[in-house]
């Protein structure tokens, strides 16, 4: 696997654009070698390779620059004709040197150690590691995360060549891995889908970076293309890396070829070219540091307006987002004190935002949840025909980890808002879409009285009526941020415009010294927010062949509107409807104009 090559000796590089100013300085080899791995042991680097995808190598050096004419000695060969070996990963564990590898052939292809008390002789016979499900899995890799080992690979979801996922599981052992595997990344963003067939997330890196957060550097799009490119997960402070709530995606590639795919502030070519040049460095070091777990910054290259907040012109970009659904435990506080009792959720809100705490804590309430144990019994269970498709255990985790966070929740969007409710209601319902994969229909949209489901990549989707199905939320996260969001401006004073553009089109907005709301913008609603204003880009319908938005200017006073109104570059008419306040607007006027109020609508 050339594409590997990549990955491996561009990870010094994106080392520089993810971690702060440290004294240890990246080195380079001109090592020339296949699926190279390099690990430092004291005094001197180890390097290890494949060997005509027959057998592994390693070589030692006191420098990286010394790998490249030392001797490489064959430390194992397949004998046993397991076919294919990719990747080996050399890890120093325990006073023992363990060296990880893929073999096999086609759809067989498995994850195996070997090790041995000295780098480069004496290594014991292959041990395949049995990992969770028994898929097809490749270029596996060790990490030691606050004093717990994970393994992390990847693979299929099931049997066929769809895609590559990243999956993590527990260790017990460096050679043992235990429990069950966790999607923690999948090819699902548009910059990880220019070259598919299949799309791919594969070969990831494991760094933990100076202020002992964790990162995984992998490879996207085909390592046949020159496409290929690095992207990177962060585990947020504090984070779980079994919990993929807790993961962040970046919002491009880090190293690569192809400018358009790059993320602000990444090794693109010309970066490679010209070597790295600080100031954007920089910019990307302190996106990574400054911001607080769950709330993404925007990147540098973001059109900014006169005051320099930033614009928003077409798709909102974010440096980080959440990726996925699959996780554990973790769930909202406050249990039933009897069977089927409901009761206010609590302002502790676990793993919340304070905006998102005191709103669900203000109009948040908690029902009956669907238990595990049910939902594996009738995800399993026959349908009024006959035996259903097996749900992969994946999916089943899905359903288990939103039943227990959100199962049961329902609020309202303000005083006179509109209900939300979560929850499978007791029914482990689970569709299959060949757009988006597997659903559960998970959440009534009171808004809108139709129901969304949820992926197993964290987003939500709906489709009214003959309408196409249409992601919505980023993730449930990002959902609750928007509401609570939305629930705090409700009451202000308000103005509504209109736009229609063609399908999937977002209109172009500028928003001039309001700054932007990242945890509560997603694929159909945007967010500018400060202390006296607000406003809101928000998908109101997409019927065939067109869209329909809506921006919503809010302040705090009457008299404070118009100077909102100002600070937004909007090219649409005055919209003759509020479904805040589920009224028509007055002909001619901003809003609708109510007992003596003129140019705004109020509750």
């Amino acid at each position: 696997m050339e594409g590997a090559v990549l990955r491996k000796l561009a990870a010094a590089a994106c080392l520089l654009a993810l971690l702060p100013a440290a004294p240890a300085r990246a080195a380079q080899t001109s090592l020339r070698a296949s699926d190279p791995s390099v690990l430092r042991v004291g005094g001197t680097y180890v390097g290890v390779q494949s060997v005509g995808d027959r057998g592994i190598a390693v070589r030692q050096a006191s420098s990286t620059g010394g790998l490249a004419t030392a001797a490489a000695r064959t430390v194992w060969s397949d004998t046993g004709d397991l076919g294919e070996v990719w990747a080996p990963e050399i890890h120093y564990d325990g006073g023992r040197f363990y060296i990880y590898f893929t073999a096999g052939r086609g759809a067989a292809h498995r994850m195996y150690v070997i090790s041995s008390a000295t780098a480069d002789s004496g290594y014991t016979g292959a041990t395949r590691i049995a990992l969770p499900d028994d898929r097809w899995a490749i270029d596996g890799t060790m990490v030691v995360f606050n004093g717990q080992r994970w393994f992390v690979w990847s693979g299929w979801a099931g049997t066929t060549n769809v895609e590559q996922n990243l999956y993590i599981a527990r260790m017990t052992g460096p050679a043992t891995v235990t429990g069950a595997r966790y999607v923690i990344s999948q090819p699902r963003e548009s910059w990880e889908r220019v070259v598919g067939n299949p799309y791919i997330n594969e070969a990831p890196e494991a760094i933990r970076d100076p202020d002992g957060r964790l990162h995984i550097v992998y490879s996207a799009n085909g390592s046949w293309s020159d496409q290929y490119c690095l992207g990177e997960l962060r585990l947020r402070a504090g984070g779980d890396p079994a919990y993929v709530w807790d993961w962040y995606k970046s919002n491009g590639c880090l190293f690569g070829s192809n400018r358009a795919t790059m993320m602000a502030g990444g090794l693109g070519p010309d970066a490679v070219r010209q070597r790295a040049r600080p100031p954007q460095l920089r910019a990307a070091q302190r996106r990574h540091r400054d911001q607080p777990a769950g709330r993404p910054a925007l990147p540098a290259d973001v059109p900014r307006g006169p005051e320099g907040h930033a614009v928003h012109v077409g798709e909102p970009l974010l440096v980080h987002r959440h990726v996925l659904l699959v996780g554990q435990h973790h769930v909202l506080p406050g249990e039933r004190s009897r069977a089927g009792d409901r009761h206010r959720v609590q302002s502790e809100v676990l793993r919340m935002t304070p905006r998102v705490a005191r709103f669900l804590a203000a109009y948040g309430e908690r029902g009956v949840r669907t238990s595990a144990a049910q939902i594996r019994r009738l995800a399993s269970a026959d349908g009024p025909d006959g035996p259903l498709p097996v749900v992969p255990e994946e999916l089943i985790a899905a359903a288990i980890a939103f039943e227990e966070r959100y199962g049961g929740l329902t609020y309202r969007l303000g005083p006179r808002g509109a209900e939300m409710e979560y929850g499978l209601d007791g029914e482990a319902y689970f569709a299959w879409t060949p757009e988006h994969g597997w659903t559960m229909p998970a959440i009534v949209d009171g808004s809108w009285t139709w129901g969304l489901a949820v992926l197993l990549d964290g987003r939500t989707i709906m489709g009214p009526g003959e309408w196409p199905d249409r992601v919505i939320d980023r993730s449930l996260e990002q959902r609750l941020e928007k509401h609570a969001l939305l629930a705090e401006v409700a009451g202000w004073p308000h103005a509504t415009f209109a736009q229609t553009t063609g399908t999937g089109v977002i209109p172009q907005i500028g928003v001039i010294g309001i700054p932007p709301v990242p945890e509560a913008t997603g694929p159909a609603d945007l967010w500018w927010s400060d202390e006296d204003f607000a406003v809101h880009l928000t998908l109101n319908g997409w019927p065939e062949g067109e869209d329909s938005w809506a921006v919503r200017c809010f302040a705090r006073s009457g008299q404070q509107l118009p100077e909102v109104i100002r600070r937004v570059e909007w090219r649409g008419p005055v919209g003759s409807w509020c479904s805040l306040c589920l009224r028509f607007l007055q002909p001619g006027m901003p809003d609708y104009t109510p007992q003596g109020e003129p140019g705004h609508c109020r509750p």
